[in-house]
């Protein structure tokens, strides 16, 4: 029982970590769009898009990954995951227009706001070996 005790409350403050930080990333992202030249309406889009990719995008990762005949662990996807958010914030750097930015957004969206679904199975130990 104190195993797990500690265990939830390492889970907690991860979450806690994760959303601390994503609020103030959030927080910076309208002025970031705006000095690229974005209006109101089409930030809107943007972090609507981000928002409503991260929802479906979650269960397709876990379900790919269950079918698919390789073994890997949580840890790796999570990586995974990361690189990828990288790119894409690189890929912002070069201000591209409003279709690139719904792109660079969708990816976001689904890597990185996927990322806190599988680090919390991560945390527990639980790897999928199908």
């Amino acid at each position: 029982m104190n195993k797990s005790k500690g265990l939830n409350n390492r889970y907690i403050l991860l979450q806690g970590s994760y959303y601390a930080v994503s609020v103030c990333f959030t927080g910076f992202m309208v002025p970031v769009l705006q000095k690229q030249g974005f209006n109101n309406s089409q930030i809107g889009i943007l972090l609507g898009i981000r928002a409503l990719l991260s929802v479906l995008a979650q269960p397709f990762f876990a379900d790919y990954f269950q079918k698919t005949k390789r073994n890997f662990t949580l840890n790796h996807l999570i990586a995974g995951l990361i690189v990828m958010s990288m790119i894409m914030t690189g890929l912002q750097l070069f201000n591209p227009n409003f279709i690139g930015t719904t792109f660079i957004f969708v990816a976001y969206g689904i890597f990185t706001f996927g990322i806190i679904s599988f680090i919390g199975l991560s945390l527990l130990g639980i790897t999928y070996a199908v």
